[in-house]
C-alpha cells in the first residue's frame, strides 16, 4: 500500500497542520496529495494519522514542496487490541482485579489522540468509560498509562477496578448475563438486510483477548458457552470457556481485514457476524 519512510525523527502529529497535504504513494507509483483535514477519498479511508507519510503545505505548493512534518507509518496489518484481565468474583456477585491493554498500530493512535494533552483526571474519566461499557458499575482504583509520548511504540495502559453486582443472584447461583468484552459484529456491520452496492470495512481489526475469572470459594461453573470457531473468507473468530481449578478461563481472538463485502457475500457475512453476537451473549452460570 503507501510507501514507507524512515522514522529518523520524532513525528509530529498533523493535526498540528490543519493546511496540509499528505503524500501517499500507492503500489510504488506516483505520490497523490491528500487533504490532511479530509477523512474519505475515492480510494477508501486514509486515515491520515496513521497511514500518511509525509505532509507538505497546500497554500502555494507548485509540486516541489518541502514536507513539513513526518509521521510513522504504522501499517494497518499491525492494528492489534491485547488485552489481559485478571478478576475476581466474590459470592454476592462483585467482581474486582486488574485489566492490561496493549494496543498497536492505528489503534494505538486513535487512542492517544485522547489521552496525548489530557490531564490525569481527564484520563481517569476517559479510562472509566472505556472500563464502564464492559463492567456495568465499575469503579476505575489505580490506573498507569504507558508509552503515551512515543508515538512508534505500542501505547499500553493498565487499571485495577471494582464493579459491585456484576453477576447476578439468582438462588444458589451466580449469573453473568453475557460474556467479558462483547464485540457486537452484527450491531456495528449489518445495518440493512441486504446490499446492492459492496460494503467497506475501514479499519484491519485484531483483537485477542484473555480472562482469568477467580471463582467464590466453594462455586464451580454450571453452565457456560463452551467453543466457537468460524473461519470465513472475511474474517476468523475463536471463542473459549475453559473451567479450570477453581477458575473459569475465558480466550478470544477475533480477526476482521480491511476489505469490501460484496453484495453477493452479504448474507455470509451477517451470518458471521450474527453466530458471534450470539454466542458472546450466552449466559454464565457459576453455582455453589
Amino acid at each position: 500500500m503507501a510507501k514507507r519512510f524512515g522514522q529518523k525523527d520524532s513525528p509530529v502529529f498533523p493535526h498540528s497542520y490543519p493546511e496540509g497535504l499528505i503524500s501517499v504513494s500507492l503500489n510504488e507509483g506516483e505520490p497523490m496529495y491528500l487533504d490532511v483535514t479530509q477523512r474519505y477519498y475515492p480510494l477508501g479511508f486514509i486515515n491520515p494519522m496513521t497511514q500518511a507519510m509525509e505532509g507538505v503545505p497546500s497554500r502555494g505548493w507548485a509540486g516541489n514542496g518541502k514536507a513539513v512534518f513526518t509521521i510513522p507509518a504504522l501499517d494497518p496489518d499491525s492494528n492489534k487490541n491485547i488485552c489481559r484481565a485478571q478478576l475476581e468474583l466474590d459470592e454476592n456477585g462483585a467482581v474486582s482485579g486488574r485489566i492490561t491493554r496493549i494496543f498497536r498500530g492505528s489503534m494505538a493512535t486513535t487512542l492517544r489522540q485522547g489521552f496525548i494533552k489530557a490531564e490525569q483526571y481527564q484520563i481517569r474519566n476517559q479510562l472509566q468509560k472505556l472500563l464502564s461499557s464492559n463492567f456495568r458499575g465499575a469503579e476505575i482504583k489505580e490506573f498507569e498509562v504507558k508509552a503515551l509520548q512515543q508515538i512508534n511504540e505500542p501505547f499500553e495502559l493498565w487499571y485495577t477496578f471494582q464493579a459491585q453486582n456484576y453477576a447476578r443472584i439468582d438462588g444458589e447461583d451466580l449469573v453473568l448475563d453475557q460474556g467479558f468484552y462483547l464485540l457486537n459484529p452484527a450491531t456495528t456491520y449489518i445495518r440493512v438486510p441486504e446490499r446492492k452496492i459492496p460494503m467497506q470495512l475501514n479499519a484491519n481489526t485484531n483483537y485477542e483477548y484473555r480472562v482469568e475469572l477467580i471463582l467464590p470459594e466453594g462455586f464451580a461453573v454450571k453452565e457456560h458457552p463452551g467453543r466457537l470457531h468460524i473461519e470465513e473468507v472475511f474474517g476468523t473468530y475463536t471463542g473459549n470457556y475453559r473451567p479450570e481449578n477453581g477458575r473459569l478461563i475465558y480466550t478470544k481472538k477475533f480477526v476482521l481485514p480491511l476489505q469490501k463485502v460484496d453484495p453477493s457475500n452479504y448474507s455470509e457475512f451477517k451470518n458471521f457476524c450474527t453466530a458471534i453476537d450470539e454466542f458472546e451473549k450466552k449466559d454464565l452460570i457459576i453455582s455453589r
